[in-house]
């Protein structure tokens, strides 16, 4: 009767623990409500737009989070989008005369097109406030939602300002 009523109270204390000691969680579920939101909070950009192509052809799941911080997420994501980087950059190669921006923006929907969906693993920091939450999104998690072409069209750009600049 003792090692039952022993339990009994272990189990309790244990249980109080987490209601009370353990602190507040955020659910997977949550979080990717969060993060959708705060990614598809800049949509002024047109139905036609190579950009469009990109928003459709990505997707992310949330698959863990840790709190680092009072507050403050980790939070660890699948993104799933398709791989245009080595089509931009032969498309890239291949141009000899300057194309029209639409000539430009549908060579592009082109390669995304046909590019092979890749899936990769990144991570951001989620910070909650007394507003909501706040979405610090990191360089990979952008480049894989942008075709996995981001990193390296910033660069081109820096590399082009760069040597105007000279």
């Amino acid at each position: 009767m003792r090692k039952g009523i022993s339990l009994g109270v272990l189990l309790l204390l244990l249980l109080a623990f987490c209601l009370f000691g353990c602190g507040k969680s955020v659910s997977v579920e949550t979080m990717q409500t969060e993060i959708e939101k705060a990614w598809n909070s800049n949509e002024e950009y047109d139905a036609n737009s190579f950009v469009k192509s990109l928003e459709d052809s990505a997707s992310f799941t949330v698959t863990e989070i840790e709190e680092t911080e009072k507050n403050c997420y980790t939070v660890t994501l699948n993104v799933t989008s398709a791989d245009a980087l080595e089509g931009i950059k032969q498309y890239q190669g291949s141009i000899e005369h300057m194309p029209t921006d639409e000539e430009m923006n549908n060579k592009i929907k082109e390669i995304i097109r046909d590019a092979e969906p890749k899936t990769t693993q990144q991570t951001l920091l989620v910070l909650e406030t007394e507003n909501g939450f706040s979405v610090i999104f990191s360089e990979g998690f952008i480049d894989a939602m942008c075709g996995y072409s981001y990193s390296y069209c910033m660069n081109e750009m820096q590399r082009i300002l760069e040597g105007e600049a000279s």
